[in-house]
Parts: C-alpha cells; structure tokens; sequence
C-alpha cells in the first residue's frame, strides 16, 4: 500500500527478470492504467501510477411492479428483498408501486429478489436482479408477472388403428 508521494523499493532482482505490478481499484479515484510490466534492466526500473480524484458518485436504484393478465388481482402485495452492500431489506409492492434505494455510492453490490407466486398464477419475467451501482446512473429495475387462471383440467386419448391386408392384432406398438 501506497499513498500520495510514497514508493516502494525492491532490491537485488536479478536482471533480466520479468515484472507485472498491479494497482486495485479505490472509489473515488481514477488511474490510467492499472497494470504496469516489464524487464528488470541494470539501470533499474519505474512502475508510475497516477490517481485522479473524481469524488464519488452515487446512483439510484428504482424497483418497479407490474401484472399483466385478464383476472389478475391488482390490489395483491408481492414481497421483495433488497440486499444492498450486504445489508437485507425486505419490502412489499402492488402492481404499479415502485420502491427508490437513493444515493448508493459506487461500488456498492445489490440483489433484489421477489417472492414466487407461480403457485398463484403469477409467472415472473425475471425473479432476481444483481449488479454494481457505477455511479451517475438512475437503474430501474421492473418485476414483471403475467396472470394465469388456472386451466380446467382436460384429457388426451391415444388410440391405435392398424390397417393392411392381414395385420397382427395382438402387434403391441409403444409411445
């Protein structure tokens, strides 16, 4: 670990030696480049990283809730949980609600997860959303479901016919 106007020295590498040094990203700076790689020569070597400082930005995340389908209830609550930075928060949206986590710092990982309502009639287009908030970015995320009554049972009958001159009526044939 460096800071501002620091450096490292590593002595007696042999020369000829292959070197890579990589520098991890920080929020709130920016680097031109972050791998640096060459050979060890007898005048020695310089690895130089330049940070600049661009104050973090933050981000917002917008959960939206839609149903789609003739006989859906839209008075019906769906749960969600919101894990943001490591943290759980669990919320609750009717189809057309929507739900603001404002101003996440960059970097900050999230999930948002809605409950399953398949058994109810409730298809989701997506169950799960997770990413990386990158600063400046205004992300909506839409749950969408789709209604399904549920269908009257029906049935299928399989029948076989055989035809031909003299065909086995006892030839079994499977499916």
């Amino acid at each position: 670990m460096l800071k501002h106007g620091q450096s490292a020295i590593f002595e007696q590498i042999p020369v000829g030696v292959l070197y890579t040094v990589i520098e991890q990203p920080v929020p709130g700076y920016t680097v031109a480049g972050t791998r640096h790689t060459g050979t060890i020569t007898k005048e020695g070597c310089t690895a130089l990283f330049t940070n600049t400082y661009a104050p973090s930005q933050m981000g917002n995340l917008t959960v939206t809730k839609e149903v789609l389908g003739d006989g859906a209830d839209l008075q019906k609550e769906f749960t969600f949980t919101a894990v943001i930075n490591g943290r759980s928060e669990p919320f609750v949206l009717k189809p057309g609600e929507s739900k603001t986590f404002p101003a996440l710092p960059v970097g900050i990982e999230y999930t948002i997860t809605e409950g399953d309502y398949t058994a109810e009639g409730y298809i989701a287009a997506v169950k799960t959303y997770t990413g990386t908030i990158t600063g400046g970015e205004e992300l909506l995320l839409p749950f969408v479901n789709v209604y399904q009554a549920e269908a009257e049972p029906g049935s299928l009958t399989v029948q076989k016919e055989v035809v031909g001159d003299n065909p086995d009526p006892d030839k079994e044939f499977s499916f």
